[in-house]
């Protein structure tokens, strides 16, 4: 006697591979979007070169890597495009704010701090990789909420960062104006009276041999 073994599912739904009827009904679900990673970014910044250590999270500080001024900027941009939350901090200087806007308007989070001594394990060896991964490091306790860690100043604007620079130059002008007086006022000595500092009375050592006769 042959026993027929129905599923309540319907006819073949044993059939392996195939779907049930419930399985083909039920929506699907949609795929949770991935959590975005935060990467932190201490950035020791020359005239030619960027010197970069990276912290995902808080995970381990990668090796320290170098790019060429005008890579940076498109390689955090990249990083911005893939998802992640990218934080980035460097010190102030001669160069300008103008990474920080670009940064930030690309939509990374950028601090520029005060200038300070980065030699935290007081090695006295200054190397440009050990300073960024301190920038780094203080970056990642600033963002823990130890704000002690950074000394954050305010990113002027581009017209005051013009006027800034404007009034710098002119200071630097009349500085160097004042050495160069300064250098040449023992060359060019202001003349004085050969009779002595009381010009009204005669100086016999000076005098021509006539001046006692006048």
């Amino acid at each position: 006697m042959k026993e027929n073994i129905i599923d309540e599912n319907g006819p073949g739904a044993l059939a392996e591979g195939i779907p049930t009827a419930q399985q083909i009904q039920a929506p699907c679900k949609p795929a949770e979007p991935a959590a975005r990673s935060v990467i932190k970014l201490g950035v020791d910044i020359h005239s030619r070169l960027y010197v970069v250590v990276a912290q995902h999270g808080h995970g381990t500080s990668k090796p320290a890597r170098r790019f060429l001024p005008g890579e940076f900027a498109p390689w955090v941009e990249s990083l911005l495009r893939a998802g992640h939350a990218v934080h980035v901090v460097y010190e102030a200087g001669g160069f300008g704010f103008g990474l920080c806007r670009r940064l930030k308007a690309a939509g990374a989070h950028c601090v520029v701090i005060a200038p300070r001594k980065l030699d935290e394990a007081r090695t006295g060896v200054k190397t440009d990789p050990r300073d960024a991964l301190t920038l780094c490091q203080r970056l990642s306790r600033y963002l823990d909420g130890n704000t002690d860690e950074l000394a954050v100043i305010r990113v002027p604007s581009e017209e005051e960062e013009r006027a800034r620079h404007f009034a710098r130059q002119r200071q630097q002008l009349v500085a160097h104006r004042k050495r160069l007086e300064a250098q040449g006022a023992p060359q060019f000595p202001q003349p004085r009276s050969p009779f002595g500092r009381d010009s009204g009375g005669t100086n016999p050592a000076t005098c021509p041999a006539n001046c006692s006769n006048s």
